[in-house]
């Protein structure tokens, strides 16, 4: 639930300055409460259906957390609505509020209430300002009690209390915030964020907080945290002092700046340097030009060099000399009015070229890194569309490395001139050469609006284009796309045509260009994937139209051999020896190194697939039982973390849960049915509705142990709390229900969820033809039929017709 609310800060942070301010005072609530009377009827105590669901909560054997998630319509504007929240706060026992259920996302009654401190218009109203002089100082109250519990489970709690307190400007959050942050309560929860974000919002004491912090700096999670708000801070003028600009903070911000795995990290420290007192930069910066990370070091030394230490220069000097970080270097040399230091053996036409293309990726792309390897392909003295005639280009061939030595490397090439043009697509090194000047030369044309692809073909009659061809016969030719190409570019023609075709049974792409007119043979361009769904081939015009721009010949033969840079793959036996080192690492990494690891896009996820075979084909054994033993060795691994980073680790969005099934099936082929059940079990108090319960439902199921399943499918159904509809768990619900003699049960089941897909179908009487939401109607329908072939007039009693787009 917490990770599904639609946070509302803005909102809270545009009414807490007003609070501050007293523009929401000058108003009293009895004020707005007659505004609001003057134009609606004033209703009695229990009218509001809210204000219902609160008091059935707090009854006797009653459910607050279930009254509350039933509640669809998340905005409260009433006085009494927002009194009702502070009082039920007030009501319960730090017990009673911090009491949790599994199957409400092991969230608490306290969550819950205080969510709707945030769920308010961006208007001011009298429940924001009865929030703002009542409901705050209960929060607080809350606040201190659960602290005194000193239970780990209720942190993320506090800290949300605190973000609630912080936004709606409260003075007294400041001395619970710093107290928080040193121990630290929930470190990593997504709520510190909005606190930090409140504080930048004129947070009335954050002066006092930030010196709090000076004195005695937060566990280090937190410490970055504030590094990056009190850097953003202090350059937009809003600080006078940086917090870390203390002993304990010089320290802290060293060992940031040596560690040899996360570069963010060392970005981070140095840009503190600036907003620290003189006496102590110089040291820091030394740390800073000694940095592995070279992007560091040219960002150290430009800043030393610019108060004056001459190891700052000497390091710009050195860095001159590394073709990745040379243009970088020598530019701020000069910017520094240091020329005379740039060395002379850097002036060479070739290693200039390659230190503008390092400099532009690192500029202009999401690399902030050097290229790992560039070399010289070609140079030529060429005259591109507007560009300066005759001058020089360089075709340089670029690699980056995995970081992770799993794949192959990334390998592209770069156009280096008086300008940089680099593309990331077309697969370029599988071209020859003069295909890539080609592809270039009309990007460039692209670029200046002096080529264009005409979208509509409709007119592009193949009777007027296909007798320019004088070649052998050509068959199942169809006219693809119209290019036109402005005067500017002195071709013979300013239309040209591109069609697929076949000559000799062999596929390919025709080009309808006068005596120009060329066959490109399929099998003689890289498998790069540019066909889109109609057969326009965008690469082939470009290629016929610059080689006619460079006054290269169309009779290019051979294309794929001139570079066939195709990367081999890992041997299996490596691959394997690097996924299970970062296995063994995993446990000692930092959290946000873990988080990286473990994203679905990271090493640990993207590669256990592949890792599965090669451990397959490095034992001789077989998938199922490379499975398995591969997902225990990651398992083990996950379970070694210390939290919050377990609990991600071995949540259902993590590769643990994303293999789950498969794991638990191949344990079943391989007759391992209790080992089957005893891991499902150690999942149980960890995952929650709807796709943890849904998981271990079929694992049970599966495992030949549908008693299990039974509680967890139950829980999904409950449509007084949620419509949603879950079409493979009801049907599985229901099948076990019927196997249980549990008929009734099982066809209510079933009825119940095709009347909640068919109500949502239905709007304002017409069916919303959504192809989703008819195919689960439709699964469902057939199950229902599947187990109860003999039943369908029931479907029909209840206007549940086969085709759920037929009108009732």
């Amino acid at each position: 639930m917490r990770a599904r609310l639609q946070l509302n800060f803005a909102a809270i942070l545009m009414i807490g300055t007003a609070i501050a301010s007293s523009q929401l005072y000058a108003p009293s609530l009895q004020a707005q409460e007659s505004d609001a009377k003057s134009t609606t009827p004033a209703p009695s105590r229990l009218s509001s259906p809210f204000r219902r669901a609160i008091q059935r909560g707090l009854e006797p054997g009653g459910d607050i957390v279930k009254e509350l998630r039933a509640i669809t319509d998340r905005t409260i504007t009433s006085r009494r609505d927002a009194e009702a929240v502070i009082n039920a706060l007030a009501s319960l026992t730090p017990e009673q509020l911090t009491a949790r259920r599994l199957e409400y996302d092991n969230s608490s009654p306290l969550f819950y209430l205080a969510m709707w401190f945030e769920c308010i218009n961006y208007s001011p109203s009298a429940a924001t300002t009865t929030f703002a002089e009542k409901g705050i100082p209960q929060l607080i109250k809350c606040y201190d009690a659960v602290a005194q519990l000193k239970q780990k489970d209720n942190e993320k709690d506090l800290i949300y209390l605190l973000a609630l307190m912080v936004a709606y400007k409260s003075p007294k959050a400041a001395d619970r915030i710093v107290e928080a942050a040193r121990k630290p309560l929930a470190p990593f929860d997504y709520s510190w964020s909005l606190i930090f974000e409140s504080l930048a919002k004129d947070y009335p004491d954050k002066n006092k907080i930030l010196a709090a912090f000076s004195e005695k700096l937060p566990a280090e999670p937190l410490a970055i945290r504030l590094l990056q708000f009190a850097n953003d801070e202090m350059a937009n003028e809003k600080l006078e002092q940086h917090p870390f600009d203390s002993p304990a903070g010089y320290a802290l911000l060293n060992q940031w700046l040596s560690n040899t795995k996360d570069a963010d990290l060392s970005m981070a420290a140095l840009s503190a340097i600036p907003f620290l007192v003189d006496a102590e930069q110089e040291q820091l910066l030394e740390q800073a030009v000694k940095s592995p990370f070279k992007q560091i070091r040219l960002r150290g030394a430009t800043h030393a060099a610019e108060i004056g230490f001459a190891f700052g220069f000497e390091e710009l000097k050195e860095l001159c000399t590394d073709v990745g970080y040379s243009k970088g270097a020598s530019d701020r040399l000069r910017a520094l009015d240091r020329a005379d230091l740039i060395p002379k053996e850097i002036s060479e036409p070739e290693f200039l070229a390659k230190a503008k293309l390092s400099h532009w990726l690192q500029v202009n792309t999401e690399r902030s890194d050097a290229p790992s390897e560039m070399k010289i392909l070609d140079s030529r003295v060429l005259t591109l569309p507007a560009e300066s005639k005759n001058q020089t280009y360089y075709l340089i061939q670029f690699r980056y490395s995995d970081p992770f030595g799993f794949s192959a490397d990334e390998t592209y090439v770069g156009l280096v001139g008086k300008n940089v043009y680099c593309a990331f697509d077309f697969d370029l090194p599988s071209r020859p050469i003069e295909d890539i000047y080609a592809l270039y030369a009309t990007y460039l044309a692209k670029k200046y609006g002096f080529m264009e692809d005409l979208a509509n073909t409709d007119r592009a009659e193949l009777s007027n284009w296909l007798p320019q061809w004088k070649g052998p016969e050509l068959t199942d030719v169809v006219i693809r796309s119209i290019i036109t190409l402005d005067r500017k570019l002195d071709l013979p023609n300013y239309k040209i045509a591109l069609g697929t075709a076949q000559l000799n049974g062999e596929p390919g792409w025709i080009i309808f260009d006068g005596s120009r007119s060329t066959w490109y043979p399929m099998s003689e361009q890289p498998k790069y994937e540019s066909i889109s769904f109609d057969g326009t081939k965008p690469e082939i015009p470009m290629i016929h139209v610059g080689r006619l721009l460079l006054d290269f010949s169309l009779e290019e033969k051979g294309r794929p051999k001139h570079l066939a840079v195709t990367p081999s793959p890992k041997p299996p036996a490596e691959v394997l020896a690097t996924y299970t080192r970062l296995l063994n690492e995993l446990p000692k990494m930092s959290l946000k190194r873990q988080r990286e690891y473990l994203d679905p896009n990271g090493p640990i996820s993207s590669q256990f697939d592949d890792c599965v075979n090669a451990l397959s084909e490095v034992n001789g054994s077989s998938k199922e039982e490379a499975f398995i033993q591969l997902y225990e060795q990651l398992f083990a691994s996950a379970n070694l973390l210390e939290e919050p980073a377990k609990t991600e680790a071995l949540s259902t969005s993590s590769p643990v849960g994303e293999h789950f099934l498969t794991y638990i099936k191949s344990l079943l082929a391989n007759n391992r049915r209790q080992d089957a059940l005893e891991h499902c079990s150690k999942f149980e108090s960890r995952w929650t509705p709807y796709y943890g319960f849904s998981l271990l439902a079929q694992a049970y199921i599966l495992a030949g142990a549908p008693e299990r399943a039974e509680p967890f499918l139950a829980e999904l159904f409950d449509f007084s709390v949620s419509s949603d509809v879950y079409v493979l768990e009801a049907g599985l619900l229901a099948e076990l229900w019927k196997n249980n003699n549990e008929i009734a049960k099982s066809q209510k089941l079933l009825i119940d969820c095709l009347k909640q897909l068919r109500k949502r179908m239905i709007v304002t009487n017409r069916i919303n033809f959504n192809a989703t939401e008819i195919q689960k109607y439709q699964d469902l329908h057939k199950k229902f039929l599947e187990l109860y072939p003999d039943e369908k007039s029931k479907l029909d009693s209840a206007g549940l017709p086969a085709d759920p787009t037929v009108k009732p």
